[in-house]
Formats: structure tokens, C-alpha cells, sequence
């Protein structure tokens, strides 16, 4: 052979091996991941560490935004409609429900997932499974508690409240004190939903009911706005236009006795003023006449359906549910966030015994299209906060409670076409 043939045969070789990279789709020059940007910032520390590791492992690079949990609906919607973007998307709450038509089906994910972290929890998986479909993976729930300054309770002789009539009992003393209930009911798409929602549902009222009917007008719902009326007056008046950061700013300020939060106050706390991290509990929500109930938030990772880097993409995601990988994820959100998968019941994560109700709020949790399914009508009622404006109507009396109810309804049939 001339050496001239040898140096065809070479290439031939180079650029078949090149080719069989690129059509196996292990190979992309850069994966885009749009994730969520945990308040924590521990936690996305840890995600980028873990990013990069697999990055460095896959010999590819990672185009890695972090989207500020308030912005992520509008990053997702924009996404959708331009049909173009990352090649993986972080969604909150219900919206991955709403962007299912748009997603990669992720069941060999999910087997996977399931697998080693001894299945996924019941109450977490509707908002990424459509019928036998898996259209995200849920990478993490918002566990949310009655955050109590017990010590403050102790020095003025009240007792620690489990119910929402304990609540109202001594609302008036810890006002007096200084250190009000302070529940938000603005436009806090995380607590403010966590406190109306739950409210509601635990003196027996629904939005909808399992079939999507609506179901808000009811004795039930009328009970619940009641008794929020009856505790604004002991809440500071600004709570109406409170985000999601505003009770933690004045939880840590020390001006609140009780507010509804994930632990990220509680982390903060440990690291700002330990003394108040000592004096307050972690509580389970308080229990109304039809019981106790927690809703949750979960955020979902997808693969849009545009993606030219699927098999990438599978293998990132997969990578950070290695269950020591996950576990110092979880961690790291110090408590702020909870896990999707069972093994950590029996091989253990929080130590803290303040944190101990993360173990057991899975059976009070509930997506906040509870009763019914995930579905993508409730994530626009989520969206556009109709039941925490029902519930700030009544209160700030701009509206009575025959008034706000038919408000809702109204709302709500516009957005079921109904």
C-alpha cells in the first residue's frame, strides 16, 4: 500500500468514529439545564459541583442557569412559546402538568430513580406522571411548618398550639408582645398558598373536587374565611402584600411568633441568631375541624421535546439521584427541602431533632390541586393567586364573604371554560 492510501484509510477511520459519536447522541459540545436557584445558596453550591463533576466525566460542558423559584413559570412559559432553549427545564409546582405535550417522556428515568431510591412518594408523582407517562422527573418537595417561637410561648405561659382554635387563642397575647401571627396573603406563590390552602382544607373546603368540578362555594369555604378574618385583626396589615422572602426578613428580625415557612428560616436562624434557632419548633400545619393538611410545592426537572441532546440529558439527571449525591443535596438545603424517594426513611438524613416532622409530613402533603389530579387549569388558579386574593379580600373587608366566594367562582370558571 502507498502511503498516500494509508493516509485515506486513516481518515475514513477518524471521521466514521466521529460520525458514530455525534448519531449515538451521547456526544453534544454543550448541554443547556435551566434549574431552580434554591434561597439556600448550600444547595446550588452543591448542584453545580455536581454538574460540573459530570460534565468533567462526559467530556462535554454545561450551559447551567439558575432561575430564581418566583421566575420560573415566566422562564418556562417563554421557553414554550419560543420553542427553544435549554435542553432541561426546572418547573414549579403544577406547570410541568401544563407543558406536558412539550416534554420527552422519562419513564426509563423514573425506573431508574425508583430503583435505587426505593420508589417514589405516592403524593409526588401525579405532577410528573400523566397516566403511564412520566413527563419530568420531581427532583425535590417544599416541606412547609408552623414555625413557632416556642420560647416566646414559655415566657408569656401559652401554650404550643396544634390546632388552627389554639392559633386564634393566643393570637392576642402574642400580638400584645410584640410577636404577631404573621401568615402571608399576598402574592407569595409559595407560603401564601401554603397558608390559604391549607386553611381551607382543613375546616373541609375545595377548589375542586376529584373530577374537576368546581366546589368552592360551600359552608365549608365560608367557615375558613371567617376564622382568617378573625385572625388578621392579631396579623400585621401588610401581610396582604407580603412575597415569599417577606416573613422570613421578619421571622429573623425577630418581630414574628408564628409564621408558615419551609426551614430555610430555621437554617438561617442557626447561622444568624442561634438563640432564636434554639427557642422556635418546626410544627406540623395546625389541625382544623376536617382535619390536618399540608400542601406542598414540587419542583420537577423535564426535557423539552426540541432537544437534540435527550440521551444527555437523561444521564445528567440520573446522575444527581446517585443516592450519596442526592442525600448531600438534600442536606445541604438544610431541611428547606425534602426528598422524593423512600430510602432515606431507612438509611436516615436529618440528624436535627428540630427537624423531625420531615420524616412524617408525606402523609399530611397534598399538590395543590388536591383532591383532583395534577391538571393544567389549576396551575393557572395557582398562578394567578385566586384563592389567597379570595381569602385577602375578606379579610382587608374589601370584599364580603358571598362577594369573594362569587368572585372565585367567577374566576375559576373562566379558567375551567365552565
Amino acid at each position: 500500500m502507498t502511503r498516500k492510501y494509508h493516509k485515506l484509510i486513516l481518515v475514513f477511520v477518524l471521521v466514521s468514529a466521529v460520525l458514530l459519536v455525534f448519531s449515538s447522541g451521547i456526544y453534544a459540545k454543550t448541554l443547556k439545564v435551566s434549574a431552580r436557584a434554591h434561597y439556600v445558596d448550600a444547595f446550588n453550591q452543591v448542584f453545580k459541583k455536581y454538574t460540573n463533576e459530570w460534565a468533567k466525566k462526559n467530556g462535554v460542558d454545561v450551559d447551567l442557569e439558575l432561575v430564581a423559584y418566583g421566575e420560573l413559570g415566566i422562564k418556562a412559559s417563554a421557553i414554550a412559546t419560543a420553542k427553544a432553549g435549554p435542553d432541561i427545564s426546572a418547573f414549579s409546582g403544577l406547570d410541568s402538568i401544563l407543558y406536558q405535550d412539550l416534554l420527552t417522556p422519562v419513564n426509563d428515568v423514573a425506573k431508574k430513580i425508583e430503583q435505587t431510591g426505593e420508589g417514589i412518594y405516592s403524593f409526588i408523582s401525579p405532577v410528573s406522571l400523566v397516566g403511564d407517562t412520566w413527563i419530568a422527573i420531581p427532583i425535590h418537595f417544599d416541606p412547609v411548618f408552623n414555625l413557632v417561637r416556642v420560647d416566646v410561648l414559655k415566657k408569656l405561659g401559652l401554650e404550643v398550639p396544634d390546632t388552627w382554635a389554639d392559633v386564634l387563642r393566643i393570637a392576642p397575647k402574642l400580638k400584645e408582645a410584640g410577636y404577631p401571627v404573621a401568615y402571608p396573603l399576598g402574592h407569595a406563590l409559595g407560603d401564601g398558598h401554603s397558608f390559604a390552602n391549607s386553611l381551607l382544607w382543613s375546616f373541609g373546603g375545595r377548589v375542586v373536587d376529584e373530577n374537576m368540578n368546581i366546589v368552592i362555594d360551600s359552608d365549608e369555604t365560608r367557615m375558613a374565611l371567617v376564622f382568617a378574618r378573625d385572625l388578621y385583626q392579631y396579623m400585621p396589615s401588610q401581610v396582604t402584600g407580603w412575597h415569599d422572602g417577606s416573613n422570613n426578613v421578619a421571622y429573623l428580625a425577630d418581630t414574628v411568633g408564628i409564621t408558615v415557612n419551609s426551614p430555610s428560616i430555621y437554617d438561617a436562624a442557626t447561622k444568624q441568631a442561634p438563640d432564636m434557632a434554639e427557642g422556635m419548633d418546626l410544627l406540623l400545619m395546625p389541625r382544623g375541624p376536617a382535619g390536618r393538611h399540608n400542601p406542598t410545592e414540587v419542583i420537577t426537572l423535564g426535557i423539552w421535546k426540541w432537544s437534540k441532546n435527550k440521551k444527555l440529558a437523561k444521564s445528567y439527571i440520573e446522575y444527581m439521584f446517585d443516592v450519596n449525591r442526592y442525600k448531600e443535596l438534600m442536606l445541604a438545603g438544610g431541611g428547606s427541602i425534602a426528598p422524593v424517594t423512600k430510602i432515606y426513611e431507612r438509611i436516615g438524613l436529618f440528624e436535627d431533632p428540630k427537624l423531625r416532622n420531615i420524616a412524617t409530613i408525606g402523609k399530611y402533603s397534598h399538590l395543590l390541586s388536591w383532591p383532583a389530579k395534577p391538571h393544567a387549569e389549576y396551575a393557572r388558579v395557582a398562578n394567578t393567586f385566586v384563592i389567597i386574593d379570595m381569602f385577602a379580600n375578606v379579610v382587608t373587608n374589601r370584599a364580603t364573604l358571598d362577594e369573594a366566594i362569587s368572585w372565585a367562582v367567577d374566576e375559576l370558571k373562566d379558567i375551567y371554560g365552565k
